[in-house]
């Protein structure tokens, strides 16, 4: 089934693997799977017996299928939890392991392929956890305690959502005396002077006067038009 189609027999190969692994025997799965270089695979079905299994060989294998299918944070769990794997085989492989995957970065950061080597750093699990462990004190003192990270944070969302009421930090605003604006007709100073504040040369307005208009036209239009804006 894994000659005839890898990727759309897989989840079937997985499942008899495992339902049958004692019968067909480990090892000779495990052969199989690593001939068709099926590590996915490989890695689903020794991660469902993995846990029950005490053999070396499973353990070892198991980390191994981890890391070329980039399951970086099952391999440390692994090595955390389990006491069935050969340690100092287990630590040559990664040394050898992380060597390949620098000498594989090294090659895609030199033909700028970027894709290659974001896929490489993510596989290998290099990454920078965003929580530092050390936190400021109000007086710029630093913590490394647990217990006093924790009652700090909370003392810094206590201040942020515990703020005052806004309408008690609203600054008063002095009152401004009120304008006294001559709302009445302009006067014939007024007039004239908006006359003179006129320039030529300027389009005609909605009335189809040029500016021209008022201005050569003297006291006497001053007068009129002061007479026709009081009424």
């Amino acid at each position: 089934m894994l000659q005839a189609n890898i990727r759309q027999n897989l989840h079937v190969c997985v499942q008899i693997a495992t339902k049958y692994h004692e019968q067909l025997g480990t090892n000779a799965l495990i052969e199989i799977f690593e001939s068709f270089k099926s590590f996915e695979g490989l890695f689903y079905f020794l991660g469902s017996i993995v846990n029950f299994s005490q053999e070396p060989e499973v353990h070892f294998k198991y980390i191994q299928a981890a890391c070329k299918t980039g399951q970086v944070k099952e391999v440390e769990r692994i090595c955390r939890e389990s006491n069935c794997y050969e340690p100092e085989r287990v630590k040559n492989f990664l040394k050898q392991w992380r060597a390949t995957k620098a000498k594989e970065m090294e090659k895609a950061a030199a033909i700028r392929n970027t894709r290659q080597l974001y896929r490489l750093i993510k596989e290998t699990g290099i990454n920078k956890s965003s929580v530092s462990e050390i936190i400021s004190e109000k007086d710029d003192a630093l913590t490394c305690s647990q217990s006093r990270r924790l009652e700090r944070w909370a003392e810094h969302f206590r201040e942020q959502f515990n703020w005052p009421s806004a309408t008690l930090q609203l600054p008063s605003i002095p009152s401004q005396r009120e304008w006294n604006i001559e709302l009445g007709p302009p006067t014939l100073a007024e007039v004239q002077k908006a006359i003179v504040n006129l320039k030529r040369g300027r389009a005609a307005g909605l009335d189809g006067l040029a500016p021209e208009v008022f201005k050569d036209g003297g006291p006497i239009l001053a007068i009129r038009l002061t007479n026709i804006l009081a009424k």
